[in-house]
């Protein structure tokens, strides 16, 4: 779980999400990320230890930290590669919504349970994978302002991210 999604609400969702969880029958152990990158390294490690699924607990930068602790692990002979679920924590929850995984918590925790899976491709940029989209120019830096505003929440934090981009 990355508590810091959605600007700390996720940590303050998770009991809603761990709940969900175990009311649709999934066995897991959590774990919180602590730092940035530290996702990369935990689903690196599950996945050379056999967990499957490994589910994490998060937004779009979560899901991207995570697929690319799985392709870390695929380097490696022991690790087990088997499917990523999704608990959507996240402010935006782009690929959540581009796969039509549900962002109601019970329903992600039901896809889960019922094991629903599906390939996607990555793409790979400067040894980066990615899952949803990788971008240049004014959208990467309207989400440095973006992640700069935190006095503001939801979608209006987008727009005015844009608008002082734009006017940056």
């Amino acid at each position: 779980m990355n508590p810091y999604s959605n600007r700390w609400r996720a940590q303050e969702r998770w009991p809603e999400a761990e709940a969900a969880l175990k009311a649709a029958g999934v066995d897991f152990e959590m774990v919180v990320s602590r730092h940035k990158g530290h996702v990369t390294d935990l689903v690196e490690e599950a996945a050379r230890q056999g967990f499957s699924p490994i589910i994490v607990a998060g937004g779009d930068g979560t899901i991207g930290d995570a697929v690319n602790g799985l392709a870390r692990a695929a380097e490696s002979e022991e690790a087990v590669l088997g499917p990523l679920g999704v608990m959507p924590l996240g402010s935006a929850n782009d690929l959540v919504d581009n796969l039509g995984i549900p962002k109601d918590l019970n329903k992600a925790a039901r896809v889960i349970a019922a094991g629903h899976s599906r390939l996607i491709d990555l793409g790979k940029l400067n040894n980066r994978y990615f899952a949803n989209n990788s971008a240049a120019g004014l959208e990467p830096y309207v989400t440095t302002k973006h992640e700069r505003i935190t006095w503001i929440k939801g979608i209006v934090r987008y727009l005015v991210a844009a608008v002082w981009a734009i006017m940056d």
